[in-house]
């Protein structure tokens, strides 16, 4: 699929529905992709709305990188197959950097991660 950048910082960075990708039943958000390489660069999710079994899976991500350091690809697609690997692959990460005595600064974040846990399990 080829798509344009998505422009609108606002929109961004709410998480706002991004049509212009959402073609054969899929739907699309655009978010920023995670710091990587200094800076975040915006990007496009889009997963199947009526998933099998009711249960969700598999989704891409397109980002949209400005050509320069760490990659030299403009726009790139990734293709995951779960959400929760990538939480659980930050997790241990996290759990990585404590155990050779690096600290996480998790505070805030922590508390963050547990109400969006919370909201999601009532959704």
């Amino acid at each position: 699929m080829e798509l344009r950048r998505p422009i609108n910082s606002e929109a961004i960075g709410r998480g706002d529905r991004y049509p212009e990708a959402e073609v054969d039943g899929s739907v699309a958000f655009q978010l920023w992709h995670p710091q990587w390489g200094g800076y975040c660069a915006p990007c496009v999710v889009v997963f199947s709305k009526s998933p099998q079994d009711g249960v969700g899976g598999c989704f891409d991500v397109y980002e949209f990188h400005d050509g320069e350091f760490p990659t030299e690809h403009n726009t790139f697609r990734r293709h995951y197959c779960d959400a929760d690997q990538i939480v659980e692959f930050g997790l241990r990460i996290i759990e990585m950097m404590a155990s050779c005595g690096i600290r996480h600064r998790c505070d805030p974040w922590l508390d963050r991660t547990i109400k969006r846990i919370e909201a999601i399990k009532s959704m």
